[in-house]
């Protein structure tokens, strides 16, 4: 069964990319990836407001260790961050989050689970198979557009380690 999105989703992820899901209406798994790289970019660059460190992941993570920036915090704007492992989770004030991970060469990074987790909280019930997410981002790295860092993680290739 394909993703259907949900009034909610229509609200938040349609309202601010209808192009993409459009072009993309008989392939749900698309809005997904690309919404989830659109999504990372907002609420970064939300967070990069009060967060200067939110330029970096490597920064974020760094700081959140050394006490000097909370590991868990939000703007007064709605958006927020929470500092775990190896990652971070960005939450915007409609609740759609992304989650990135640091890998190794200081890739930031995000795996399938981390798109289901991103497709659930824009409201896309139900999410595309793991296999057809898998599938999109190898095609995305075909394509120029993601590249595949470690197996089974992909970061974007213009948050590449050396433009960073």
């Amino acid at each position: 069964m394909g993703s259907r999105l949900t009034r909610r989703s229509h609200q938040s992820f349609l309202g601010l990319f209808l192009g993409v899901v459009v072009r993309s209406i008989e392939n749900p798994v698309v809005p997904v990836v690309e919404g989830f790289l659109k999504f990372l970019d907002r609420n970064r660059n939300a967070l990069l407001r009060d967060f200067p460190e939110f330029e970096r992941l490597d920064a974020v993570l760094q700081s959140a260790r050394s006490g000097a920036l909370a590991r868990t915090a939000r703007t007064v704007d709605g958006f927020g961050y929470s500092v775990h492992g190896r990652g971070c989770r960005l939450t915007g004030p409609d609740g759609i989050e992304v989650d990135i991970d640091l890998l190794p060469g200081g890739w930031e990074a995000f795996d399938i689970w981390r798109l289901e987790r991103f497709a659930a909280s824009a409201g896309v019930h139900p999410g595309p198979e793991k296999s057809t997410l898998l599938q999109q981002c190898h095609e995305l790295v075909r394509a120029g557009v993601l590249c595949e860092p470690q197996e089974g993680w992909f970061s974007s290739l213009k948050n590449r380690p050396a433009d960073r």
